[in-house]
């Protein structure tokens, strides 16, 4: 693992990967619109050379980018994507939205059935990738939040910029996930990069509702006067896309529940800095 090549360096999971690279691993960033020190430029579908590497993590979300694609196209758009990585074994980050939320608590080897456009797009993405690199590993995980790079996450940043505006949000008690701390998330995959995992490995926290995510989130934050919940009411929403997390915890020493503890500790040290 002399040389990694993180794609999508500079994204809010590229920073917490960046600052948990290895000691003695060469890290080499790319970027899409902000570099960062000593990144490469790469966008998905162009054609710039990339260096060798042993390990390429794609942390970044690829299957945005291939919404509404026929599934012979994703497939063509994979291939080409494994032969631009050189070679490399290739790490690609994954999502619940590949699982319709009837049942919640999904382990590696359940059935996926994707419900909107973007799930069925990182579905054909992961069949694509174990396909076509079969010693790939896709990191299926759940509502990542947290402090990286500076930042917060798309969701906890307007509530902490704008304080008291976050009276206006609505948090459904009935929807469910995994949410999943960044930093966590990224010494997971470099645990899994480390032990050689391959195939598809679930790295995501307990199961919890959207609201009480919000609050525990927030306590941690400072005194914010929280909205009242609500049921979500729409169908079309998945209800419960929660992770099973038991072969993370037994191959990688990750507990999901200590989550929470990363996100206290990284908030600690941010506010010491």
């Amino acid at each position: 693992m002399s040389h990694v090549l993180i794609l999508g360096g500079s994204g809010h999971l590229g920073a917490a990967l960046r600052e948990r690279a290895r000691a003695k691993t060469q890290v080499t960033a790319t970027y899409a619109s902000r570099p960062v020190s000593g990144s490469l430029p790469f966008r998905f579908e162009d054609a710039e050379t990339l260096p060798e590497a042993a390990v390429a993590i794609g942390s970044f979300p690829l299957a945005r980018q291939l919404e509404g694609r026929l599934e012979t196209e994703i497939d063509e758009a994979v291939r080409v994507y494994i032969d631009r990585c050189r070679g490399a074994r290739i790490v690609q980050l994954s999502t619940d939205a590949v699982f319709s939320g009837t049942k919640g608590c999904y382990d590696e080897n359940d059935p996926v059935d994707p419900t909107t456009a973007y799930g069925r797009a990182q579905a054909g993405v992961d069949a694509a990738l174990l396909k076509h690199a079969p010693d790939c590993l896709i990191v299926r995980t759940s509502f990542i939040f947290g402090w990286a790079g500076k930042r917060f996450d798309k969701r906890l940043s307007p509530l902490v910029r704008d304080g008291m505006a976050s009276l206006s949000k609505k948090w459904p008690a009935n929807i469910y996930r995994g949410p999943t701390e960044v930093n966590f998330l990224a010494e997971g995959i470099w645990r899994a990069v480390e032990r050689g995992s391959t195939g598809i490995l679930n790295i995501a926290g307990p199961r919890l509702s959207i609201y009480d995510f919000f609050v525990k989130a927030l306590l941690e934050l400072g005194p914010y006067e929280i909205p009242a919940p609500y049921e979500e009411m729409n169908d079309s929403v998945a209800r419960d896309t929660s992770l099973h997390a038991a072969r993370m915890e037994g191959e990688l020493d990750l507990k999901a529940k200590e989550v929470w503890e990363w996100y206290r500790l990284i908030l600690q040290r941010r506010d010491a800095c």
